[in-house]
């Protein structure tokens, strides 16, 4: 009656656990995903076979449900090991193998059954290793425990790859948990499959004991770590154990020096010797535990640092660091030589427009450094610093609820650093920085005492990082400073330029235009003067009358110089685009300097032009443009030198195209800081007052509007007029290249 009631006992504790631990998995948990799942369903089958085994065990007798009870107990463990295997895989984030196992274990649930149901004809086997008979009861439970098996293995497989792979210090503890609850499982199941009392009930209690640690490890995200815990349990053990070596040697060692080991058993002998024992040993006990306790925590802990001595030195080391640099470099140093950590990153943070937050990796000291990322200011990996400043653990992303919101490229970024722990440096308003460690070379976890220690390294971090950022700005300022001046500098230098070049084109204008008009009004006079039979002298005449037309081309080239440059200042210079074969419009402009340019004996190449596509353009603007530029060319080379003009197309299509015109020289060159200058109105690179007053001698110059107006037309155009030259140099002559680049479609108002 008394084991009657043991086991009525047993049963519906167990279906009570089974029961509680349920609701606390679905009610509780931290997190909605296929392990809780899993879990839910494992203890709803482990509740519901908990109570059919009672029903059966508790209601019925005789060896007939005695098989059924077994047989029922091995299915149900069949399918709890499924379960257990899904489970498992689901609890470290890996792809599950449930269909094949399903398919595998169910051939051969299914030939058990078939083997029971068909037990009349079945044979019975002898088995050739232990010469044991084998009928159909014990063939089924072969082929279930093979089930079973797969299962299981499956299941232990799964743990181990994961507890090898995984990343991190507490994943590695949360997959020890499942390690744990997988090591109460495999006796268990094997004490139930015996079915002798009291294995049974011990297996029961042992696998629900499995389902316990599975159910908190779920429930909590903050596990105690397992390797501490054992190793603080050894590190009592053995310091009992010394002291109780201590307390032996010194009571054995006490009588036998007195002589007294064989009276130990009585009384008046035995008490002073302990009460002389227990406070030498004592003595001993308090001089030499200290020291005992240090060695362990430094060989098996992984403590090798003094706390205060360590943060005082690295507040002597960045106390005058004024270098971002530096003070990264320094910070991983201490990392690395202190607290023996493998990898670790600095990292700032900046705030950007728009409620962004720009992490950037400054120094690492391991693995592969991630680009710049921008986060939302209320990202929650950003949020959490920022509302909350303490430490945060790459297992607290992966595992809390409220960092699932993160974004994905915010994710990857983070996940990518490779780190176990972010330490924020704060200010008073906000984080400026982060220090992502990776891992300890001990392979221990950071302790709280190196949370501490962290945080008040990150303190100091903070006020450094702050002086070094005011310094930084600072002269960021004083460049800001110089820059400006050295602009104004500038600027002042070309506004002198531009202000003594149009004091040049007054006297070079005035030169222009009183040239051919005492040019006109000389012929003129001589005209005026003869008398009428010297008229008659047709060739004199012709010449008179040539001399006077040059000089009114002369000068009408001057007038329309300067009203084409009030045009364009003004942007009223129309322009009328229609299609112009390119080559044309610089024939033409070669047919227009071709007598110059023979007068100088200069060799005027053209590439095969072509090629190029026809463009929307003003074809007499564009000829005015290479005009100018084939005169430059011819002024300011020496006799007998080459000009080339060529042409190239770059167009991924029609409507993005460009071509590009260049018309180079062997001439004297143009200077670096003149080669801007050059295009700006009324400058001239040459003395004013030593201008040739005709178009056609070496170095000589109009007033200074040419290329003005070439780059204005251009532009006009919706193109972009540039020249390169290596420098000025009249002896060597390194020559100038004057590129015109122009769209193919048109981009100009008509």
């Amino acid at each position: 009656m008394i084991w009657y009631l043991a086991e009525i006992a047993t049963y519906a504790g167990l279906l009570l656990a089974y029961i509680i631990l349920l609701v606390l998995a679905v009610r509780h948990r931290i997190r909605r995903g296929r392990s809780q799942r899993l879990l839910a369903w494992a203890l709803a089958l482990a509740a519901l076979w908990t109570l059919v085994l009672g029903l059966v065990s508790l209601l019925t007798e005789g060896p007939w449900w005695s098989y059924v009870w077994h047989r029922l107990a091995e299915i149900g463990l069949v399918l709890l090991a499924l379960i257990t295997a899904e489970f498992a895989a689901a609890f470290v984030e890996r792809k599950g193998w449930l269909r094949g196992l399903v398919a595998v274990a169910g051939i051969l649930v299914l030939a058990a059954l078939a083997i029971d149901i068909a037990s009349a004809y079945v044979p019975g086997v002898v088995l050739p290793l232990v010469a044991l008979p084998l009928g159909p009861v014990e063939m089924g439970s072969l082929l279930l425990l093979a089930a079973w098996f797969v299962a299981t293995g499956r299941a232990w497989w799964t743990a181990m790859v994961a507890l090898r792979d995984v990343l991190g210090y507490k994943h590695r503890n949360r997959v020890r948990y499942l390690t744990l609850a997988l090591l109460a499982f495999l006796p268990a199941d094997l004490l139930i499959v015996m079915g002798i009392e009291p294995n049974a009930s011990i297996g029961f209690l042992a696998r629900l004991l499995g389902f316990c640690i599975v159910t908190v490890t779920l429930l909590r995200y903050d596990l105690p770590d397992i390797r501490r815990l054992g190793l603080g349990s050894l590190r009592i053990v053995l310091l009992a154990a010394v002291s109780a070596l201590l307390y032996t040697v010194a009571v054995v060692g006490a009588t036998l020096l007195t002589g007294s080991f064989w009276d130990l058993a009585r009384l008046e002998f035995l008490l002073p010797v302990l009460l002389v024992a227990i406070i030498g040993t004592a003595i001993v006990d308090v001089a030499v535990r200290p020291f005992l306790q240090r060695l362990f925590d430094r060989t098996v802990l992984g403590h090798t640092y003094d706390v205060q001595s360590a943060l005082r030195s690295y507040s002597q080391q960045i106390n005058l660091i004024l270098d971002l640099d530096r003070l990264a470099d320094t910070t991983l140093d201490w990392l690395r030589n202190t607290l023996r950590v493998e990898g670790a990153a600095f990292i700032l943070l900046s705030e950007r427009a728009q409620d962004q937050v720009e992490l950037r990796v400054l120094r690492s000291s391991g693995g592969t450094v991630p680009g710049p990322a921008v986060f939302a200011r209320d990202s929650r990996f950003v949020a959490h610093f920022r509302r909350i400043g303490r430490p945060l653990t790459q297992y607290d992303l992966d595992v809390l609820t409220w960092f699932q919101a993160m974004a994905d490229e915010e994710r990857r970024w983070v996940k990518s650093l490779g780190a176990e722990l972010f330490i924020p440096v704060l200010l008073p308003d906000r984080p400026v920085a982060l220090l992502a460690l990776g891992s300890k070379a001990s392979g221990q976890p950071y302790s709280d005492e190196d949370m501490d220690t962290l945080m008040t390294l990150a303190g100091q971090t903070a006020t450094a990082l702050e002086n070094a950022r005011l310094l930084g700005n600072l002269r960021a300022v004083q460049g800001d400073l110089e820059r400006l001046n050295n602009e104004l500098s500038e600027t002042n230098r070309q506004l002198k330029r531009l202000d003594r070049a149009k004091a040049d084109f007054v006297t070079i204008a005035s030169h222009e235009l009183r040239t051919p008009l005492s040019q006109i009004f000389g012929y003129s006079d001589v005209l005026s003067s003869m008398k009428m039979d010297e008229l008659g002298n047709s060739q004199m005449l012709n010449e008179f009358l040539a001399g006077i037309s040059r000089g009114a081309k002369r000068l009408k080239r001057v007038v329309d110089a300067m009203v084409d440059v009030s045009l364009l200042e003004t942007g009223t210079l129309r322009m009328h685009p229609v299609p112009v074969p390119l080559g044309v419009v610089v024939s033409n402009a070669i047919a227009t300097v071709k007598s110059a340019a023979e007068q100088r004996k200069l060799d005027l190449e053209v590439e095969d032009l072509s090629p190029l596509p026809y463009i929307e353009a003003d074809g007499t603007r564009l000829e005015q443009v290479f005009v100018s530029l084939l005169s430059n060319a011819i002024k300011f080379s020496p006799d007998g030198k080459r000009i080339l003009i060529s042409g190239r197309c770059e167009s991924a299509s029609r409507d993005d195209g460009y071509v590009e015109l260049s018309v180079r020289d062997e001439g004297i060159g143009i200077d670096p800081e003149q080669q801007r200058l050059i295009f700006e109105k009324f400058y001239r690179p040459e003395n004013p007052m030593l201008h040739s007053s005709d178009d056609v001698g070496f170095k000589g110059a109009g007033p200074g509007l040419g290329l003005a107006i070439a780059k204005g037309i251009v532009e006009a155009h919706g193109g972009r007029i540039w020249v390169e030259s290596p420098g000025r140099d009249e002896a060597h002559c390194p020559g100038s290249t004057f590129r015109v680049r122009l769209p193919v479609v048109a981009r100009v108002e008509e």
